[in-house]
């Protein structure tokens, strides 16, 4: 029982802390470099928990993982263009966070209702933030700006997010 309810707040959790620490993210890192990183850390994960678990990766796999470690370490060479030190670890926390929000995603038997609980639950959290940022930030809130992060949030990433909880049972 007690397991059941600490994982019925795992994935929001993992929601939230995607959703803060890609937003930070992307104060310092350009797009490309940002997805980059994330998809990475994301495929990285994902692949490490799974070998970790037991799975058997066909030679096909194995390519695939050198070839995105090979840009992933191509992106930190020396002379290289780096990414912010502080952008690079924010999106790798995101990229952790995603990763365990899809694999708790895989086991969904009823994505809308899901993705749905899993905003609901984050939403304590993105209140906890804001109320912080209000206080101790020199910040302006606009009804528009309001207005329009509720639409990105409330209607295209969960939107976005019930297809992907949808899609995993497949993949």
């Amino acid at each position: 029982q007690k397991s059941s309810r600490r994982r019925s707040w795992l994935a929001p959790t993992m929601l939230f802390i995607y959703a803060i620490s890609f937003s930070f993210a992307y104060v310092s890192l350009d797009t490309a470099t940002g997805a980059l990183i994330l998809f990475a850390t994301v495929q990285f994960s994902m692949l490490g928990i799974s070998l970790l678990q037991g799975a058997k990766l066909r030679v096909i796999e194995w390519v695939g993982a050198a070839i995105s470690l090979s840009g992933f370490v191509f992106l930190m060479l020396p002379g290289v263009t780096q990414p912010s030190l502080y952008g690079f670890i924010l999106m790798m926390i995101s990229g952790l966070a995603w990763a365990v929000y899809t694999l708790e995603g895989k086991r969904s038997e009823q994505p809308v209702y899901n993705t749905a609980v899993n905003f609901w639950r984050s939403v304590p959290f993105a209140l906890t933030l804001l109320l912080i940022a209000v206080l101790y930030l020199p910040i302006t809130l606009s009804k528009q700006g309001i207005l329009l992060a509720i639409a990105s949030g409330v209607l295209a990433s969960a939107l976005g997010y019930t297809l992907w909880y949808s899609a995993l049972r497949y993949l």
